[in-house]
């Protein structure tokens, strides 16, 4: 029995293996190592990859889902990941021999509960049993092992193709900690590309005035010009549109960066933001690493030098880095002896994740009282002690407010009848090590009497009150 790490990228799933002590990609017979995270409908069910992307009702099912946004249809994404980390498994199986039974899953560091949940369970359905979700950052962070600066803090900045993460640890005695993690959507390689391409095209045709086909082409063009720029200073823009001869002109990478400014400007929000919450000055850091599809870009090389104070170093093959830490960490949690990593590096790390947003209580003036801070580390759990307002009262409703989203009304059902204030109810809120919620309540003095807790839609106030806490 093996496990294997998987990255469910927006754009790309890709899969990587412990050998010999060192994470390596895993690619397919033609040597290609990402697995686009599309899906679409076959005969005999889902298809993914290569394949799925030119047949019709084509779906990029992962994109909502690394965006962090409110998935429409759960049931279906459910099906999209599942048929994802089959394939993933598959490629292992076919391309090493190996049984394939577990997997530590890269996940998007502020993903929600029903998010985490419902990968958990796509690989259950597929035979993959998730033994770990793991924060892209801190996925990232332990691609680095050998490079950890212990004892020390450093950070890393994971450029994606549908957000930026920024994560800042802490290393003491083979200890990785999350101090701090911030993210964006809106600033990913996926939409500089659209800018981009959008600017250059504007000085020869109107953007609106091309067809879908052909500002697809218009993108793609521009993706190539971007990651030429990277270690070049003029690089053509070659396209296709609608009719006429193919566009071809150069780029320079001061239009490039000058075109794309505004955008990459916005990383600086948010790594200031967890350098305060980290306690972090800038300057004060060990290290800085860029990882993802756009870490190779000098501008931002030069941008997160400019915020932190710090020379920043890029990762080598930067886009891995994500998928070969939650290999290193699914061969550290595989049930052997003594995992391979340990044996070449002689250090048993720890990873210490952090709570993904704030756990608070609502109150009846509308403040929010926090449980567990975001970023705390994990597991942990709280308690939190409800009296009933009314006679007879045999149901609360607990105002649940995860992160700055609206509260999250959870219903507790079997109090016994009493008066107004003589029944005390103790509830338990958890995060588990992959940052899922679970929760539990009794009565203070009936702690052997059953109660039913469970998340509703909306309350009635006259049963939930105007302030239960006590």
């Amino acid at each position: 029995m093996s496990a294997v790490g998987i990255d469910l990228g927006a754009s790309a799933t890709r899969v990587a293996m412990v050998r010999e002590g060192s994470p390596r990609l895993i690619a397919d017979e033609d040597g290609r190592q990402d697995l686009p995270s599309v899906v679409a409908p076959g005969p005999h069910g889902l298809v993914v990859g290569h394949e799925a992307r030119i047949m019709s009702g084509a779906q990029h099912s992962l994109w909502a889902l690394n965006r962090g946004r409110a998935l429409a249809d759960p049931e279906h994404t459910q099906q999209a990941v599942a048929a994802l980390i089959a394939a993933a498994a598959e490629r292992a199986r076919r391309m090493t021999s190996a049984q394939i039974d577990e997997a530590v899953i890269a996940i998007p560091a502020d993903l929600d509960g029903p998010g985490r949940r419902m990968i958990r369970a796509a690989g259950r359905s597929v035979g993959v049993e998730v033994i770990r979700l793991m924060r892209a950052g801190t996925a990232a962070a332990l691609s680095q092992l050998s490079r950890w600066p212990a004892p020390g803090i450093f950070a890393v900045l994971d450029f994606g193709t549908s957000r930026f993460d920024v994560t800042l640890f802490s290393v003491t005695d083979d200890t990785l900690s999350v101090l701090a993690a911030q993210t964006t959507a809106g600033v990913g390689g996926a939409d500089l590309d659209r800018a981009l391409a959008e600017i250059l095209m504007e000085q020869r045709r109107p953007w609106a005035d091309l067809s879908q086909a052909a500002r697809d082409r218009a993108i793609a063009g521009a993706r190539r010009t971007r990651e030429q720029l990277s270690d070049r200073y003029v690089a053509p823009l070659s396209c296709v549109l609608d009719g006429g001869p193919p566009l071809r002109h150069p780029v320079s990478r001061d239009q490039m960066e000058s075109a794309l400014a505004p955008w990459l400007d916005q990383i600086h929000g948010p790594c200031r933001e967890a350098m305060l919450q980290a306690d972090v000055r800038p300057g004060a850091l060990d290290a800085v690493y860029l990882v993802g599809g756009l870490a190779p870009m000098p501008l931002l090389r030069t941008l997160a030098r400019d915020v932190f104070q710090v020379r920043p170093t890029v990762i080598e093959a930067s886009s891995a880095a994500v998928v070969k830490g939650a290999a290193i960490q699914a061969d550290l949690m595989a049930g052997a002896d003594l995992s391979g990593v340990v044996r070449v590096l002689g250090r048993q790390p720890l990873v210490i994740e952090g709570a993904p947003w704030d756990l608070g209580l609502e109150s009846a003036d509308g403040s929010v009282e926090i449980l567990i801070p975001q970023n705390a580390p994990l597991p942990t759990s709280c308690t939190r002690r409800f009296t009933t307002w009314r006679d007879d009262q045999q149901r609360l409703d607990i105002p649940l407010v995860l992160g700055s989203g609206d509260p999250r009304w959870l219903c507790c059902e079997g109090l016994r009848p009493a008066p107004a204030g003589k029944v005390e109810v103790e509830a338990r809120f958890a995060l588990d090590p992959d940052g899922v919620l679970s929760w539990s309540a009794r009565q203070v003095d009936e702690p052997t009497r059953p109660l039913a807790m469970y998340p509703v839609t909306s309350v009635a106030l006259s049963v939930s009150g105007p302030d239960m806490t006590s």
